[in-house]
């Protein structure tokens, strides 16, 4: 996973599964999960410039 931060956002982006059973990617901040999403990017726009936040991205299938 590549992660870019700035003062407003931070932009996520991780590798595709290529898996052809794959259902959609949860993105989780800080061991909650904020979106499930069908694209391996994701932009986070909730974020405090001061705050550290920790990703993880999961695979659910079908």
């Amino acid at each position: 996973m590549s992660i870019i931060k700035d003062m407003l956002c931070v932009d996520l982006h991780w590798n595709h599964n290529k898996e052809s059973d794959l259902k959609h990617y949860n993105v989780i901040r800080d061991s909650t999960l904020i979106k499930t999403i069908n694209k391996n990017n994701y932009l986070d726009s909730k974020v405090e410039s001061w705050k550290t936040y920790a990703y993880n991205v999961s695979a659910t299938d079908l």
